[in-house]
């Protein structure tokens, strides 16, 4: 019985986040972050959050009353986050670089077929090659920066039993589904694309956090 009423005991989180000590903690020892889990990020403090990417609207194109039913409209979005359905939400805008990745490799299928089928055509493959050189460039000292802008909510874990990080997982992913609908109501006229984040852009997210310098914002 005793062994039975130790398992029930209320589990608590009781990470706190440690002061700067000048630079002489690791990443890891200052960082909130204990890993990924699916698309979301397990913090130490007992909190599983997710990201929903939100595109912009060209307020250029609009005349000032559509910029004016715009606001309105996104300021009903925002009135209707209030209260424990949307608890916790954070909404930001930040500068990244440009994740030209997939188009690099695009570009390198496209110069591999060239030079495998019509080697000939020298002046295309040297063509596609300057992209592909131009292009890598640009990534590498990330050059070329967005706007990324991002609405962030999160789900409190019980304990770090797996079963209890599912049914976070679960209750999240339900809350990230709810704002995008939410969202797609209020800006229907408008043509905004959103989209969970995954795991891999947190990864790529983590890894700009650390090495971009670009001061320019």
């Amino acid at each position: 019985m005793k062994n039975k009423g130790k398992e029930n005991k209320k589990f608590e989180w009781t990470y706190r986040p440690p002061k700067v000590d000048n630079g002489k903690q690791t990443f890891d020892q200052m960082s909130l972050v204990q890993g990924i889990y699916e698309d979301y990020f397990v913090l130490k403090t007992g909190r599983l959050t997710g990201a929903i990417a939100v595109s912009g609207v060209n307020l250029d194109l609009l005349s000032s009353q559509e910029q004016g039913d715009l606001f309105d409209d996104y300021n009903a979005f925002l009135i209707s986050t209030f209260g424990e359905e949307h608890e916790s939400l954070e909404f930001r805008e930040t500068t990244v670089p440009v994740n030209m990745e997939e188009y690099i490799k695009h570009l390198k299928k496209i110069y591999l077929k060239l030079q495998e089928e019509t080697p000939e055509q020298i002046f295309k493959i040297n063509l596609v090659a300057s992209y592909i050189d131009h292009f890598s460039k640009i990534q590498r000292e990330s050059e070329m920066t967005t706007k990324e802008r991002m609405i962030i909510a999160s789900e409190s874990i019980k304990s770090k039993r797996f079963e209890d990080l599912q049914a976070s997982s679960q209750r999240l992913k339900e809350k990230l589904n709810q704002i995008m609908k939410d969202l797609s109501n209020s800006l229907s006229d408008y043509d905004v694309q959103m989209r969970i984040v995954t795991g891999n852009e947190y990864k790529h997210n983590l890894k700009n956090l650390i090495n971009f310098e670009k001061n320019d914002y």
